[in-house]
């Protein structure tokens, strides 16, 4: 995605032309991913302009996930702090509405963050709210599917962490195995 302005190009346009404010939501969303590697602060940007017009419609759905995607970036910057916040923000707004697809992936974030802060007992029992929900849902979680083989391995990282090898072993190999 990155360095190509076509679809740069691509992204602006469909953010103009979009009618419904869901469709400049989402093209935000790719605005923000877009810039992840290569300009963090516009990245940031895209992301709390989505913020800012998710909260406008009143869809706690939208909210939610901006929530998350303003999160991502900043974790990824290093602020886990304000990624915290974020990602809180977004799970008091999905929790009610059970939305799995946009909670597996922020139980998988929320993970990723304690593990990355040194909780690793937290991180856990993040992951495993993900597993759970991949486990236990009958639609599959289509989104889920491409990143279970993560999630298998973050659980990894965990047991490793842990010094339980066995367990550690178990979750590289199912992760192997899914990649």
């Amino acid at each position: 995605w990155s360095n190509n302005p076509m679809k740069l190009d691509s992204l602006k346009i469909q953010l103009n032309y979009a009618v419904k404010d869901g469709d400049k939501i989402k093209s935000l969303w790719q605005l923000s991913d877009y810039f992840w590697s290569d300009d963090i602060r516009k990245a940031i940007e895209y992301a709390e302009q989505a913020l800012d017009l998710s909260r406008k419609t009143g869809d706690k759905r939208l909210e939610g996930i901006s929530h998350q995607v303003i999160a991502n970036t900043l974790l990824l910057t290093g602020d886990k702090s304000n990624a915290l916040k974020n990602y809180l923000k977004s799970l008091e707004l999905l929790e009610p509405l059970d939305d799995r697809e946009a909670l597996f992936s922020l139980y998988h974030n929320l993970g990723a963050l304690f593990d990355r802060m040194g909780h690793f007992d937290k991180a856990l029992g993040y992951y495993e709210k993900a597993l759970y929900m991949f486990n236990n849902d009958n639609n599959g979680l289509n989104n889920a599917k491409s990143q279970i083989h993560s999630l298998y391995n973050s659980i990894g990282n965990i047991y490793a962490e842990k010094n339980d090898r066995s367990k550690a072993i178990d979750y590289y190999h199912k992760a192997m195995m899914l990649a």
